[in-house]
Formats: C-alpha cells, structure tokens, sequence
C-alpha cells in the first residue's frame, strides 16, 4: 500500500502542465475635471474629459530630495490567470494642451525621488499658451520593456509621474486617457487528464485503505 501511495505521489509531481500562448492585457486610466475641446487625426474637433496640469514651476530635477511632479498616478494591473512573465509592454497617453519647445516628461517610478525618465510628450501646438493656438489630441507611447523583468503573479502596479517644468512657468496640459497595453506568459496549470486520473487513484488508495 506505500509503494502505492508513492506513485501517486510522484505522479502528482510529474504531472504535465498545459502549455498555453501568450494572452494579452491592458489597463485604462479615465481622467476626469474639466472637458476640453481640439481636433483628432482627422482634424475635427472631438471633445474629451480631461485633467488639467499646469506647471509646477519646479526649480530641482528628478532625483533631488524636494523634486515635486506636476502630477502622479497609478495603473494596477490584473492577470487572469496570473502571469508568469511579462513579454512586452507599453504605455500611451492621450493629451492636448503642450506648447512646443518646453520640458515635458514621463517618468517610472516607486517613489518621488528615484524616477527613471521614459521619454518626453510630442508637443500639440506651436503657439507660446495654449489658449491662444490651436490644440491637438496627441497621443504618445513609451517602451516599458527594460521595465517588466520579475513581473509575475496575478496584479501589477506601476506608478507614473509627470513632469510638467517650463522656464515661464506658464503652460498647461489636459491629460484625457492613460493606457497600458502587452501580452504576458500565463502560469501553466496541470493538464485536466492527468489530473482526473490522480484523484481516480486517490479514491482507489482511500477505498483500499478501508477494507484493512
């Protein structure tokens, strides 16, 4: 009867496991405050809500212990079934608003003072305010590949900041959407085959133990 219960028992370790393909995923923030007005690809005017950011007039850099970001937020993301690994990964943000030539950034961070610089927004005028000029829906995407090492297990949460510094001190952006987007590896699971015959074993070994 032990040597009975020992193959059971290396049978549930040598379970095979269902190889599934990578599925994808994605995470949308919605923002909200104020509802803004400007054209789309097709140069129409389309109207979203928006979060206004203005400029902090920030005199210190990311990295310095008083850095203040214009604006900060949080994506979580939610595995079904949880990941194994991620493979690729992005982030688009959707905005009008930003005047050209200025310093607008995003940033990857888990803390205010240790973020690591994504990439700068595309700008969506020409003119020196935006309300003098006429505004654009953009939307840009940042890479977060070098980020996604380690990242596993049923959710992911990822903080952002913004860095919304102008020398004039002057300028502001409407954020209308925040999307993150990839495919991920799913943690395998035990092939049901093999699984109805382990617990067809388990019964058979309990039904034995009985009659002794």
């Amino acid at each position: 009867m032990k040597r009975l219960f020992l193959f059971l028992l290396l049978s549930a370790v040598a379970m095979p496991a269902v190889e599934t393909s990578a599925l994808p995923f994605d995470n949308s923030v919605i923002f909200s405050g104020t509802t803004v007005t400007a054209l789309d690809s097709r140069g129409i005017d389309v109207t979203k809500n928006a979060i206004r950011i203005s400029d902090t007039g920030n005199t210190t850099s990311p990295g310095n212990a008083d850095y203040l970001p214009a604006f900060s937020y949080t994506h979580d993301v939610n595995f079904n079934p949880a990941a194994s690994s991620i493979n690729e990964a992005s982030l688009s943000v959707t905005y009008t608003g930003n005047q050209a030539n200025c310093i607008e950034a995003w940033f990857i961070s888990n803390s205010t003072n240790d973020p690591i610089r994504l990439g700068y927004l595309d700008d969506t005028q020409d003119g020196y305010r935006d309300k003098y000029a006429t505004n654009s829906w953009t939307t840009t995407t940042f890479s977060l590949d070098a980020y996604i090492a380690g990242v596993s297990g049923a959710s992911w949460s990822i903080e952002f900041l913004i860095d919304e510094n102008t020398w004039n001190d002057n300028e502001v952006m409407y954020l209308a959407e925040s999307l993150i987007f990839g495919d991920y590896n799913p943690t395998p699971v035990p092939e049901p085959a093999s699984i109805l015959l382990l617990g067809t074993g388990l019964i058979g070994f309990i039904r034995s133990r009985k009659k002794y």
